[in-house]
């Protein structure tokens, strides 16, 4: 370390807050902790300094002190050491706490390590050269102001965002510790430098990435376990980001692999994972980071998978690497990203953006589909427009050509059948199918049916996105390029899944408690919420949106209606289906009734399940206006019940209110005791049979407040042990 970097103004101003804080330039938890429990602060310390000698023994033991509790080491006695040799022991031990390997580059043959450190030790950058280590450099780079905000006093200081170099002199590398941009930045440094030359990056094809899909699962074998893992961008239709906290992730609950990392296309849009290795001694941490990277050479990206670990943990690093390379997870290897990649890019990008994917397709000397793009007139390169023309509806056609020809397809999933059951022509700039999910094992005979939509220009709305899976980050050359049907009816049916399982389950969850809410002041008042509308009619229709999104919350198989003449809804109870349709009338005419039966007889030749059984759901306040006992006409529903298999039931909206406050309230036991969770279905599926019985709502209050009242007590009975998730064993 020169000996200039030791005056006293750099000590105060660049090592006293090098020394505690992130490159973020925010401080360590710990190193927080430690300056708290000394009673003191960075800024302090540094007042401080300005009063003292500038190798104040006393001041640097005490700065010695703070540094050993926040980062768990222990130092030589002031006395016994040089200054300088001091120092360097702090920062190593600041260096250790921070540093990461996030990239490494070869040095090019031609360039020797002393020329190196040479050329980088100079302004404020430190090298910190010792002979019983690899060196190590602190790069400052260039340097920026950051404005600190404290109660009542505004500052501001100079941010100091060092990248973290070590060089491993053996292997002729360069560890890089610090954000892209810091990386990128000492890269393109180093081509002013004269003796430093770093090897061009020469990625190898996707198609030798090796990794297999469920290694996170089979690291398990090898004490290492998930703690956190975040998945964006690439061509998934989810972002996904879960973490355990201080335990460990259980992934076959959080980590469906079928739906996430299938193939390993799904691995690009893996973002980063966090693993505890657990050994006899210890645990410990490290992180896998996905990194993209670009060479502007021929506009191609490729991608590196980098291992960090903390520098106290490096000699485990070996051991790590050894079982990653099990499963094809070589670090810092760099790899081109894929043809698809830029295929899905091409078609997805904003319009200036797309020669510089198209360049890039043009440049990979595989086949990549393109001559397909430009065959069905979906892109035309050679337009006189400034930019390469996307023409969607072009798209859209021979998507829908493609799952139209795939429709009937089955492929096998878990245990069960899947198809696209339906495709209904393009309109409106979507294209809208249903997918068929079914078993032929007696003991799993419960057929799911789901409606999906691929939109290409208008955005769904929020209770289309409740009531259907919204297909948006749509993998097209999964589509338009398979070689088989089979191949298309796999990817929807996955991404369909995914969808299901990740992200619309949160997003009925979340609308779901909105939607309660309203419905709990209409069930009370429903005149007055009539009158807030501009008619009754429109009101019905926004408690029948409302209703939809909490029996979606309620009952994950319930499928809200499509059409103006269809009932409102689909639900099926332990294999008895029923036709749900919201009527917020005073009475139950004899004409609605007659229209619900041909709903009954209509739902014969439907893609979904045949019903004989239609629930009303119903606003009891209303009936009550209207007669008494609040009547529901049960002589007109006998005469139209009369030579059919056909029934009529009630629900209120006050019962549908309650079953969402006990269903909110008990999630853990409801989710996690199957023998309590079908009770429940039970019950709910008695009230609803015997609603057919009540002649008025009266009887419908007696038999609600009757199976609620069961519910409870089946809650009350069952056992809830909370899974240990801080044990790794």
């Amino acid at each position: 370390m020169r000996g200039d970097h030791l005056e006293k103004t750099f000590l105060k101003e660049r090592i006293l807050p090098l020394l505690f804080n992130r490159k973020s330039a925010t401080i360590f938890r710990s190193a927080r902790n430690a300056l708290k429990s000394h009673g003191t602060t960075v800024r302090e310390l540094q007042q401080q300094y300005d009063s003292t000698d500038k190798t104040d023994d006393v001041f640097w033991e005490s700065v010695a002190d703070v540094i050993s509790d926040a980062y768990d080491v222990s130092f030589s006695e002031f006395s016994e050491v040089e200054f300088e040799e001091f120092v360097r022991e702090l920062l190593d031990a600041r260096f250790d706490k921070e540093f990461r390997v996030n990239d490494i580059r070869k040095l090019d043959e031609g360039t020797a390590i002393d020329d190196f450190l040479s050329e980088v030790d100079k302004e404020d950058n430190i090298v910190l050269n010792s002979n019983d280590s690899d060196p190590r450099i602190i790069y400052v780079g260039e340097k920026s102001s950051r404005e600190y905000v404290e109660p009542l006093r505004p500052t501001e200081e100079e941010y100091y965002p060092p990248l973290l170099l070590e060089i491993n002199e053996a292997e002729d590398e360069i560890r890089l510790s610090g954000n892209k941009t810091q990386r990128n930045g000492f890269v393109y440094a180093t081509h002013d430098y004269d003796n430093i030359v770093l090897q061009d990056e020469e990625p190898d094809s996707y198609d030798d990435l090796d990794i297999d899909p469920l290694f996170v699962q089979k690291l398990k074998s090898h004490d290492v376990f998930l703690r956190d893992i975040r998945i964006s961008g690439g061509n998934s239709n989810i972002s996904l980001s879960v973490s355990s906290g201080e335990g460990v992730i259980e992934v076959q609950e959080f980590v469906d692999y079928d739906l996430l990392i299938q193939d390993k296309q799904d691995l690009l849009a893996v973002d980063k994972c966090k693993f505890v290795y657990v050994t006899e001694e210890e645990d410990v941490e490290f992180e896998l980071n996905f990194q993209t990277f670009s060479r502007t050479s021929d506009n191609r990206e490729f991608i590196k998978i980098s291992l960090e670990i903390s520098e106290t943990e490096q000699e485990l690093r070996d051991t790590i690497e050894d079982i990653l390379e099990r499963y094809g997870i070589d670090v810092y290897e760099p790899y081109h990203k894929p043809p698809s990649y830029y295929f899905n890019k091409l078609l997805t990008t904003h319009k200036n953006y797309r020669d510089k994917y198209y360049n890039s397709l043009e440049n990979i000397d595989s086949d990549t589909g393109m001559n397909k793009l430009v065959d069905k007139g979906i892109i035309n390169p050679d337009s006189k427009e400034e930019d390469i023309p996307l023409n969607k509806e072009s798209l859209m056609k021979e998507i829908h050509s493609v799952l139209s020809d795939a429709t009937g397809e089955d492929i096998e999933i878990g245990g069960r059948q899947h198809r696209i059951a339906d495709i209904e022509e393009p309109e409106e700039s979507r294209i809208q199918l249903t997918v068929k999910s079914y078993s032929d094992d007696a003991e799993d005979s419960h057929r799911r049916f789901y409606r999906v939509i691929i939109p290409f220009r208008a955005r769904p709305d929020k209770f289309e996105k409740i009531y259907n899976i919204i297909l948006t980050q749509v993998n097209y050359h999964r589509i338009l390029i398979s070689e088989s049907h089979t191949d298309v009816v796999r990817y929807i049916v996955r991404a369909t899944r995914r969808k299901l399982r990740f992200q619309q389950e949160m997003l009925v969850e979340k609308e779901a408690r909105r939607s309660v809410k309203i419905l709990q002041d209409y069930y009370s008042e429903p005149e007055q919420f009539r009158e807030s509308h501009d008619s009754k009619q429109q009101a019905g229709y926004d408690i029948e949106d409302h209703v939809n999104v909490v029996l979606r919350y309620l009952f994950r198989d319930y499928l809200p209606g499509g059409g103006k003449n269809e009932a409102d809804g689909r639900l099926k109870l332990n294999g008895s289906h029923y036709l749900v349709d919201s009527k917020q009338s005073k009475s139950i005419p004899q004409t609605q009734l007659t229209k619900s039966k041909q709903d009954l007889e209509d739902s014969g030749s439907s893609v979904f399940t045949e019903s004989d059984q239609m629930v009303f759901v119903v606003s009891k306040e209303l009936l009550f206006s209207n007669t008494e006992s609040g009547s529901l006409n049960k002589d007109a529903r006998e005469r139209i019940e009369r030579d059919t298999d056909f029934s009529f039931h009630f629900i209120s909206v006050e019962a549908i209110s309650n079953l969402y406050d006990i269903f909110s309230e008990n999630t853990n036991i409801i989710s996690s005791n199957s023998k309590a969770n079908g009770e429940i279905l039970s019950h709910i599926q008695s009230m609803i049979d015997e609603s057919q019985f009540s002649e008025d709502c009266e009887d419908l209050t007696e038999n609600e407040e009757k199976y609620i009242a069961k519910i409870r007590r089946t809650i009350d009975d069952s056992d809830y042990m909370p899974e240990d998730r801080y044990r790794y064993f």
